[in-house]
């Protein structure tokens, strides 16, 4: 999360796009943060750090920030 935070009021950024890589589902009760755009949460049918190399359907810049977090 404070990797997220740290995106707030970027002038250029269109949306983040977090590939949930775990065998658990974040709680439906979770708050990301307001970072002033669209953060959209994609949970791949299988567990793999090859996921984040995935073309998305909801990617729709030509430039990609990866960031990886444990």
């Amino acid at each position: 999360l404070i990797s997220l935070s740290r995106l707030v009021n970027q002038p250029n950024l269109n949306k983040v796009v977090v590939v949930w890589n775990s065998p658990y589902l974040p709680p439906s009760d979770y708050k990301w943060p307001d970072i002033g755009a669209p953060i959209e949460v994609v949970i791949p049918p299988r567990n793999s750090l090859n996921n984040r190399f995935l073309p998305l359907d909801n990617i729709e810049t030509e430039a990609i920030l990866s960031l990886g977090l444990i």
